[in-house]
């Protein structure tokens, strides 16, 4: 005679499927996410690898999720299949960071610096580390955001004038900074 599914069997089949489910979604979530909001701001930038220089943040701001009145942001798309970026960030004399995502919203590192230094340039590559300011992004597409601290008037207007030499883009001449060995380092 011919028996129906058990209990247990579908149970163990719910089980089985509903955590195959969970972890597909808890995967592709962040990654949906981020591929939205990489093309919303490449879309503003004009493609990837171009800055974004956010105005100061008032009531109307919502670029970002909450953004905070006492920063000024920045923020690049960034797309190192092809080639190298080079994120160049202008000399602020306060508090500043930058933080770099890959494509599943991780937060994969941060620099932050009190200010007052030349010109920092990092360069953001998906293999290899040849120069000296590397970060090594985990995937192809990810976003750098740069944060300046600004508590008055004055800072705002000095973060305002460096934020005008932030850059962001390949790195001119140069595929990826890993390969042949006669390559040098890239310059700082």
């Amino acid at each position: 005679m011919l028996k129906g599914p058990s209990v247990v069997g579908l149970g163990l089949t719910f089980l089985v499927a509903g955590a195959v489910g969970w972890t597909a979604t808890t995967w592709a979530t962040p990654r949906v996410i981020m591929s939205a909001a990489l093309e919303r701001i490449e879309a503003e930038a004009g493609g990837p690898n171009q800055m974004i220089k956010a105005p100061p943040v008032d009531e109307e701001s919502r670029e970002v999720v909450r953004p905070s009145p006492d920063l000024l942001y920045s923020l690049c798309a960034y797309d190192v299949s092809e080639s190298d970026i080079l994120v160049k960030v202008g000399s602020t004399p306060g508090y500043w960071s930058i933080s770099f995502y890959d494509e599943a919203t991780n937060n994969f590192d941060v620099r932050g610096y009190g200010g007052g230094s030349e010109d920092l340039r990092i360069f953001t590559i998906s293999k290899g580390a040849m120069a000296r300011q590397v970060v090594r992004s985990p995937s192809n597409r990810g976003l750098a955001l740069i944060r300046r601290r600004v508590g008055n008037r004055e800072e705002l207007e000095a973060a305002i004038d460096a934020q005008h030499d932030d850059d962001c883009g390949p790195l001119p001449n140069r595929a990826h900074a890993y390969g042949s060995s006669a390559r040098q380092p890239f310059p700082l």
